[in-house]
């Protein structure tokens, strides 16, 4: 058998700032230490996180299953068979960063530090093509700043990351120079440049010796502290200076004494084109797809390479500006729904079967859309917060942004709406939400019947994934009661499938020696479980026993449980009823009072964040 898995590394410059780990090593091993595989399989991997010592990689050496390294995204693939001794079974995952890692000028001697990620026991997905049978894995973990920054730090990298936005429209400016300096008492330092990318971010990275130099070369001013930073701004292509900051922004608090990680957002005043881009572009955070990549998603609508449905409000995001700026004409959007789907990635899903739209099919609008801010500079600064709310879309689901402001000035009795009529007192700023839509409108959750604990839930009754389709419409606003407009290359923009589930898990337990009403039983020689677990999105689900002076703490396993990273959609149900607790021969319980935890994690997704698991939780005293 064939095992293919494959990956991605990331870390964390800052909270909304990452970088794909180029380049670097990925090494698995086998587990050092058979026996807390499972503990260690399903621990965070933030706690397990660590720099490995010299004498644990000579301890590691002769458990290597394999090596790889990542291309340019931080992916990896790995191949295994039998051939690397391998048949399936958890592995270690560790990753070795030399200091030549994004370095401007690579050092004259290359060093290399390797780190422990976690224990990882794939849940292989099984898949046949014309040439062999091969089981997949897909698996992405991104570092913490706090780990990763401390990791940059050791290889003596620096990095600024930043975005240049327009003012008052929010805009990202793309193809912009940004120049770095260091405010320093004898000569100021050119820490480095980099240009903007279309979203209008850019990164530059430095060493220390970038920021420490002076006219003496044995003297380090800034030692131990960072750089004193700001900023020129250049039009790339024409080389016209747009922003120049004066050096004494260098001392300010927000920019003296900078960490080798340091996150800005700079904005400028820009001349922007007549009309802006609009377009829908993402759920949440996760990118839809597009005509030359699923992006995100798979074919079937599962996000992510842990293949999450999505769940509950979800809130679909883009960019639509208030008007077209070179005619100020309105333009006005909408999202229809369909629960006629196709695979993500073939043709569009036709435009006669999107019958329900959001704002006019009651309830389908989810409320608490935070479209944008406006923003007045003076006499002093303002900033109103702008939410769609039901009353603002038309008969026919439109949403024209400029009627959401204009009802947020009209019923804030601090506000005039006639101000929104004198130029450049109020700007718009875009915060990326178009709409929220109520997924449990559209897939209600499913009332199951009771099972109890140990029993099989019926395959008639077990929970099953829906999906729908969206189709976005946008327009630019001619004479709106002649029906005259010009639609936007965005319009008819369609993601075929999207998986929604609403629905709980089936989690049940029970202690069968406490059976027929003797909760208060106090229990000994052998203790056993019951329980049932069920869902279509399974992704873990673990029991753990713990006495209360925690001297006993542990996961118990039968084959199912500990269930971890589980992305296969045919693993969705186990019962179990009569799991032995206690070891034998050797009773490994005391005589104290216990905890049982039964954990459910479901593979629900709100675009946003994870859904929590489900937690149902049992006790008993052994004497």
């Amino acid at each position: 058998m064939n095992y293919i898995f494959k990956g991605r590394l990331c870390g964390f410059l800052c909270n909304d700032c990452s970088e794909p780990l180029a380049n670097v090593k990925v090494r698995l091993y086998k587990p050092s230490r058979a026996e807390t595989v499972t503990l260690l399989a399903v621990a965070d991997a933030n706690q397990t996180f660590h720099q490995v010592t010299e004498e644990e990689l000579k301890a590691k050496q002769k458990l290597l299953i394999a090596e790889v390294s990542t291309d340019a995204s931080g992916s990896f693939t790995f191949q295994l068979s039998e051939k690397d001794k391998y048949s399936g079974e958890a592995f270690e995952i560790d990753f070795v960063c030399g200091n030549n890692f994004n370095k401007p000028i690579p050092p004259r001697k290359l060093e290399e530090f390797q780190f422990h990620i976690t224990t990882i026991q794939p849940q292989w997905r099984e898949k046949t093509s014309e040439q062999a049978i091969a089981s997949y894995f897909g698996w992405e973990y991104c570092i913490p700043s706090k780990w990763w920054c401390q990791i940059l730090r050791l290889l003596d990298l620096w990095v600024i990351c930043g975005r240049v936005l327009s003012q008052g429209t929010n805009q990202p400016i793309p193809g912009v120079r940004v120049e770095a300096f260091d405010v320093d008492l004898l000569q100021d330092d050119a820490i480095g440049s980099n240009v903007t990318d279309t979203s209008g971010h850019f990164r530059i990275y430095y060493t220390s010796a970038e920021f420490s130099k002076t006219i003496f070369s044995w003297l380090n001013i800034e030692w131990p502290a960072g750089p004193d930073i700001y900023f020129k701004l250049y039009d790339n292509a024409t080389n016209t200076l747009l922003l120049e900051e004066d050096r004494s922004v260098g001392h300010r608090a927000d920019r003296e004494n900078r960490s080798n990680c340091f996150c800005v957002r700079l904005v400028i005043d820009f001349n922007e084109p007549p009309s802006t881009v609009s377009a829908w572009t993402s759920i949440g955070n996760f990118t839809i797809p597009d005509g030359s990549s699923l992006n995100d998603f798979d074919a079937i609508g599962f996000a992510s390479p842990a293949r999450y449905a999505l769940t509950g409000v979800i809130t679909l995001a883009g960019q639509v500006p208030r008007k077209n700026t070179s005619n100020n004409r309105p333009i006005e959007y909408r999202f229809k729904v369909s629960t006629v789907t196709a695979d993500n990635g073939t043709p569009a899903v036709g435009e006669p079967n999107f019958n329900l739209i959001i704002g006019k099919t009651p309830d389908l609008f989810g409320g608490d859309c935070l479209l944008g801010k406006m923003i007045r500079f003076s006499p002093t600064i303002r900033i109103v917060k702008v939410y769609a709310a039901a009353t603002d879309f038309d008969a026919e689901g439109w949403l024209d942004v400029n009627k959401s402001i204009l009802r947020t000035f009209t019923d804030d009795p601090t506000l005039n709406p006639a101000d929104l009529n004198i130029l450049n007192l109020w700007h718009w700023v875009d915060d990326d939400p178009l709409i929220t839509l109520d997924t449990k409108i559209l897939v209600p959750s499913v009332a199951m019947p009771p099972v109890t604990a140990g029993n099989a839930v019926p395959i008639a009754n077990r929970i099953q994934n829906k999906k729908i389709a969206i189709r976005f419409e946008v327009r630019e606003v001619i004479n709106k009661a002649l029906n005259q407009f010009v639609y936007l290359p965005a319009n008819g923009q369609t993601m075929n499938s999207i998986t929604i589930n609403n629905d709980a898990s089936v989690v049940q337990l029970a202690i069968n020696e406490q059976s027929g009403g003797g909760d208060c039983n106090l229990l000994g020689s052998n203790v056993h479980l019951s329980y049932t677990v069920h869902h279509a999105d399974l992704q873990s689900a673990s029991i753990n026993v713990h006495s209360n002076d925690l001297a006993v703490n542990k996961y118990l396993s039968d084959g199912f449980i500990t269930l971890s990273g589980n992305t296969n959609d045919a693993i969705t149900h186990h019962n179990n009823n009569s799991l032995l607790v206690n070891n034998t021969p050797v009773n490994d319980l005391k005589k104290c009072s216990y905890l049982v935890t039964l954990s459910v994690q479901r593979r629900l997704h709100t675009g946003y964040g994870i859904v929590g698991p489900e937690i149902v939780q049992k006790t008993f005293c052994y004497q």
